[in-house]
């Protein structure tokens, strides 16, 4: 049975499962290298085998959707003391408790990010937001955007179902008029 932490003890060993599986009964597997830990029939959690009397081992993202929501228990998170994160994480962490309200709820969705998207790009967004002096979730979440598409679409020319529509020229616009709009005097 994996405990209210997400927890699975066997053999004096824990492991963890990812926490939306607490308080559910689990299988485990032993084998010589690994650890398997499924519910039903879905194998929700591998580990590699450790032998030592005591030891935890714990992975991080099994635990992130809890500390999204329950944030000031990310200083006493065991999972996230031994998870070995790139400087830039600090930084951003540091930067968040200066300028932020819930400063640890959102590193965790920063962190979140490398569900989704790999660990070097998440940390180049970062470190880029940083750059920019906005270290905040939603600007990480638009460099990803951007580095993953790149510059928008150029739509190509109308033509076939409405060919009318071609012959139209938009002229480009000239910024000069809103310059003379708000630089006049008043």
């Amino acid at each position: 049975m994996a405990d209210k932490f997400g927890h699975v003890r066997v053999d004096h060993i824990t492991y963890s499962v990812p926490i939306r599986h607490a308080y559910r009964p689990v299988w485990v597997k032993l084998y010589h290298d690994r650890v398997a830990i499924a519910v039903g029939a879905e194998v929700v959690a591998q580990h590699r085998r450790v032998f030592c009397r005591g030891a935890k081992v714990l992975d991080a993202f099994h635990v992130l959707p809890l500390l999204e929501r329950k944030h000031r228990a990310v200083a006493e998170a065991t999972a996230l003391a031994d998870w070995r994160l790139a400087p830039v994480w600090e930084q951003v962490r540091a930067e968040l408790t200066r300028h932020t309200r819930k400063p640890d709820q959102e590193w965790v969705r920063m962190l979140r990010l490398m569900e989704t998207h790999p660990a070097a790009a998440v940390e180049r967004a970062v470190a880029a937001a940083l750059e920019q002096h906005s270290p905040r979730l939603e600007t990480v979440r638009l460099i990803l955007r951007q580095q993953q598409t790149g510059p928008p679409p150029v739509c190509p020319p109308v033509t076939g179902v409405h060919p009318e529509l071609a012959r139209i020229a938009v002229p480009a616009p000239t910024l000069a008029a809103y310059d003379a709009l708000v630089g006049g005097d008043c």
